[in-house]
């Protein structure tokens, strides 16, 4: 399994986080970007899935290649280092999103199946068509 994901300053966030979701449905890309509140003080701010990769900050055009072995601390270091964009990857798990942070050297392969797993099981136990509800990532 190879997987390009094409970097460009004019792109949409949406469209990279489709075609990233495309392969891991059970992920999702978010994209973030420095913001100062005070003179000395900067925080993560969530871009919007509507905002072209430029705002979060992109300097280059280019390829991310996802590959089997590919994990999430892999793939938000290619992203940072290559193209300046911090990223998170969350998981799904049942009706919420969660930070993949704790086991950020699980492969991308690895998540999506966990999250197939807790998605799984836990619509069993759901109402039929509750809808999903995203938890707010807290600020790093």
């Amino acid at each position: 399994m190879n997987v390009k994901l094409y970097i460009s300053p004019s792109k949409y966030i949406y469209e990279l986080q489709h075609e990233f979701n495309h392969v891991f449905p059970f992920l999702r890309l978010e994209f973030f970007r420095m913001h100062r509140i005070e003179a000395a003080a900067e925080a993560m701010q969530v871009v919007t899935k509507t905002s072209l990769l430029r705002a979060a900050g992109v300097r280059n055009c280019g390829y991310v290649v996802i590959n089997a072995e590919t994990t999430v601390a892999e793939l938000t270091a290619a992203l940072k280092e290559n193209y300046g964009l911090i990223a998170q990857v969350v998981r799904q798990s049942g009706t919420v999103w969660l930070e993949t942070t704790m086991t950020e050297d699980w492969t991308l392969i690895r998540q999506n199946e966990h999250g197939h797993e807790l998605s799984s099981t836990l619509s069993l136990q759901s109402p039929e068509g509750s809808a999903p509800q995203y938890r707010n990532l807290p600020d790093q």
